[in-house]
């Protein structure tokens, strides 16, 4: 049974490949293809150089050698093995990401004709400022991404995340925040706002803009497909833990349809490339209050008794 799935799934595929070698309207050169292997490991190959690859087997190994996970257009993943689009959707994406790019390409002309227009009037009129630091830097898209605030290499920089509505859980948050108000007014100022308040499923660890984008697209897709696994009934919450002394939390009672779906979502980023729940084992949770620097907040050890 498991190899017809493998062979479903391979045939789908191909499905794609063949419609990339015969719409002569899309470019070849920018399509990558993701596979994995059958040692387990993910290559991403041009479509080409995976073609010459794939001549090369016979064709009654060609479904056991290669898996294809996933194909790229440019910095755009256009198909994947689980949303399993038709090539008519996968091309009109690829349409979209060459009108992207094409955009972009044009506000970056503009961006370097303004920067050297504002060069030329500095020059005219500000002469005696020509080697002054002071001058402000031109504007860029292309901006220095260290500088900002969730740029944090391998570790946890984005969520992925549920609101929570239920006027229960907020008449135990407001309980907890006036318990611990008693012992410093700053807890006041910690704790998160009501309309904030949210549960957290999965983290990851994104490194430029580009894969924030095709990561949440991605994940957008997968759910679209797994509405049949979401969570029927409301999320159970119990206990007050302490993280790093530093954050108050609830853990929730997971229910079946809710770990399968934080699953797959997993293992598909996973299996694009993307960095999943990066400090290993990640419990499903819903913050009530975190001090974000680093000094410890001395009054909170323990979560007091209520």
């Amino acid at each position: 049974m498991k190899a017809v799935e493998l062979s479903d799934e391979m045939d789908q595929a191909l499905a794609v490949l063949r419609g990339f070698l015969y719409d002569e309207s899309l470019d070849r050169r920018p399509i990558i293809v993701g596979y994995l292997t059958e040692t387990e490991d993910i290559i991403e190959l041009g479509i080409d150089q995976f073609l010459d690859q794939l001549q090369m087997q016979p064709q009654e190994q060609m479904h056991q050698v290669y898996r294809i996970l996933y194909f790229k257009y440019r910095s755009w993943i256009v198909w994947n093995a689980i949303t399993s689009k038709p090539f008519r959707e996968v091309r009109r994406q690829c349409m979209q990401a060459d009108r992207c790019a094409d955009l972009l390409a044009r506000i970056d002309s503009n961006n370097e004709v303004n920067q050297n227009n504002d060069q030329t009037d500095s020059q005219q009129f500000l002469p005696m400022q020509k080697d002054s630091s002071s001058l402000l830097p031109a504007i860029s898209r292309h901006m220095e991404l260290t500088n900002m605030f969730w740029y944090r290499p391998d570790s946890p920089n984005f969520f992925l995340c549920q609101r929570v509505i239920c006027d229960q859980f907020e008449k135990m948050a407001r309980r907890v925040r006036a318990h611990l108000g008693q012992y410093d007014d700053v807890f006041h100022d910690l704790f998160y706002p009501f309309e904030r308040m949210h549960l957290t499923l999965c983290v990851f660890s994104l490194k430029d803009l580009s894969q924030v984008e095709d990561c949440f697209s991605l994940i957008q897709d997968t759910i679209d497909n797994m509405r049949r696994w979401m969570a029927q009934y409301p999320v159970a919450l119990r206990g007050i833990q302490v993280y790093q002394e530093r954050m108050l939390f609830v853990n929730a009672i997971q229910d079946s349809n809710l770990e399968k779906l934080i699953k797959v979502i997993k293992q598909t980023c996973n299996m694009a490339g993307f960095v999943t729940n990066v400090e290993g084992i990640f419990i499903p949770h819903v913050t009530l209050l975190k001090q974000n620097y680093v000094k410890p907040l001395d009054p909170i050890r323990r979560p007091p008794t209520l």
